[in-house]
């Protein structure tokens, strides 16, 4: 029996999340000083929130999200 596509998706987020959340805590440590940097910060929290369905009451993000709205 094949497995579902809901656990193909299960999985590859779990592979995934701490790649991503990793990335967004470094910027957290070391703020981005460049909209290359910027850009990709944001698109790390679109990734997280949107691809991965998580993170919806996360202090990192929310934190990131008002490190991007401040600068």
């Amino acid at each position: 029996m094949a497995p579902s596509s809901s656990n193909v998706i299960d999985f590859d987020a779990r592979r995934v999340e701490p790649f991503v959340m990793k990335a967004i805590e470094g910027f957290l440590n070391d703020p981005p000083d460049s909209d290359y940097q910027r850009g990709y910060l944001a698109g790390l929290v679109n990734v997280y929130r949107e691809g991965l369905g998580r993170g919806v009451s996360d202090a990192r993000l929310e934190a990131a999200d008002r490190l991007l709205g401040a600068l």
